[in-house]
């Protein structure tokens, strides 16, 4: 999911974030106005967890609302929230990993893996599918329909291509999807396990996942829309044994926390899990999203530039109830926002742009 509102944000960020600006907050000031600002977005009805991480200082690491309204239980810094589309950067993050491993190349075409492929879909590569420039529609069919993979491989396949593969950039979770199902033909495993076994695990990530980890019931928020409880993301009324169905699987629909998603920033700045040169591709500006635009998709994130040189890496993604964003700001800034909300409205939607318009 992509909203129009970031645009203001990179107006503003473009015009506050400038080096010959000598009189910035101090942090201590900061950190007064973060908890103020969310204390006010508590009462106005915010639901969620907030992490913000300036240098080496955790500002804010706080969670508002309730996750179970009815057990009148409060969301925390450990409340397990459905991240959206925020999932697709651990599908490129896999993908890079395989490649890192030598069990293929993100320049390789889909017929070198999977069978039956239409001939006007065979040359599609899998720096397309990463780069949202494969010509794949957006989406199929809902997210909590039952498609197994046969079934969504037939449906992909049988559907017109929006335009010829590497053309330009049209958003899509199906590609997203066809990755989960490359990740799991090549690596033999289940795209969650290795996932797990390759990314979550090593970064120490042990709230992270569609079903294998050990989530406590009670610590998973409940999703809510205008008072509207409906319930937690992994019910069993929604997901099979192994998670999700491919309509959702690999392109959406991840579990974790603020304090988890800590732990991914954290391993990005190092090279335990993805070397530089896979980061390298990771945070690439490869494809403008917009023609007249100034922001690029990388592999899985949206990757921006301000005046001062400073990148921002970020990606958003929700449901209509469960919404999550995490912006992770580069060079002298090295800030990240990590906000993760059980409900979707404005005032989660434009959050970004308060605590933003406070650092910098």
């Amino acid at each position: 999911m992509k909203h129009t509102f970031l645009i203001v944000l990179v107006i503003l960020l473009t015009t506050s974030c400038s080096k010959d600006d000598e009189s910035s907050p101090n942090e201590d000031s900061q950190k007064v106005q973060l908890i103020q600002l969310l204390n006010e977005k508590e009462v106005d009805g915010f639901y969620g967890s907030v992490l913000i991480k300036k240098d080496s200082e955790i500002l804010i690491n706080n969670g508002y609302g309730f996750k179970n309204l009815a057990e009148d239980q409060k969301n925390d810094p450990n409340t397990i929230f459905d991240i959206g589309s925020v999932t697709k950067q651990f599908t490129a993050a896999a993908i890079l990993k395989l490649e890192m491993q030598g069990k293929l190349s993100v320049e390789d075409s889909l017929h070198a893996y999977l069978e039956n492929v239409p001939i006007e879909k065979q040359n599609i590569t899998i720096h397309q599918l990463l780069t949202h420039s494969s010509g794949l529609l957006e989406s199929i069919g809902s997210d909590y329909e039952v498609v197994d993979t046969e079934m969504f491989l037939a449906q992909t396949f049988s559907s017109e291509l929006q335009f010829s593969p590497g053309e330009r950039y049209e958003y899509s979770n199906v590609g997203y999807s066809i990755l989960g199902i490359l990740i799991e033909k090549i690596s033999e495993q289940t795209y969650e396990e290795y996932l797990r076994d390759n990314l979550w695990l090593p970064a120490g990530m042990n709230k992270t996942g569609y079903r294998s980890p050990d989530f406590q019931s009670e610590n998973i928020a409940h999703g809510y829309q205008e008072g509207t409880d409906f319930g937690v993301p992994n019910s069993n009324d929604l997901w099979f044994d192994e998670g999700p169905y491919w309509n959702l699987k690999a392109n959406g629909g991840i579990l974790s926390s603020t304090q988890d998603m800590k732990k991914w920033h954290e391993a990005l700045n190092t090279n335990e899990i993805l070397n530089e040169k896979a980061k390298q591709k990771l945070f690439f500006q490869h494809i403008l999203e917009e023609t007249e635009g100034d922001s690029y998709y990388g592999y899985g994130w949206v990757i921006q530039e301000l005046e001062d040189g400073t990148k921002v890496h970020w990606h958003d993604g929700g449901n209509g109830v469960f919404y999550a964003q995490m912006f992770r700001f580069t060079e002298e800034q090295n800030t990240t926002i990590i906000i993760l909300s059980n409900q979707a409205s404005e005032i989660t939607e434009t959050l970004i742009i308060d605590i933003v318009t406070i650092l910098f």
